[in-house]
């Protein structure tokens, strides 16, 4: 792949990285005061913080994977009841 078009998707974001910034930013300053964010980022940054990231990441990704069947049945099983 040409370096030109590894970029492209990145150019989309980019353009819209300062509006996206400040809507998360704000979101965060009106969710948590700077005490909360401050114990949060020093949980965050400790070693269990750093633990929890990693964990949270490898069970979102192992649950999804282990219960792609049963989601599928779900839905086919409230399909079916939406179309009877």
């Amino acid at each position: 792949m040409h370096a030109f078009m590894s970029s492209r998707p990145k150019a989309a974001y980019e353009k819209r990285r300062a509006v996206y910034q400040e809507a998360y930013e704000d979101h965060l300053n009106w969710e948590f005061t700077e005490v909360e964010l401050q114990e949060i980022v020093t949980f965050l940054e400790a070693p269990v913080g750093q633990h929890y990231l990693d964990g949270r990441w490898r069970m979102e990704a192992y649950t999804n994977t282990n219960t792609e069947d049963i989601e599928a049945e779900i839905v086919k099983e409230a399909n079916d009841i939406l179309s009877k």
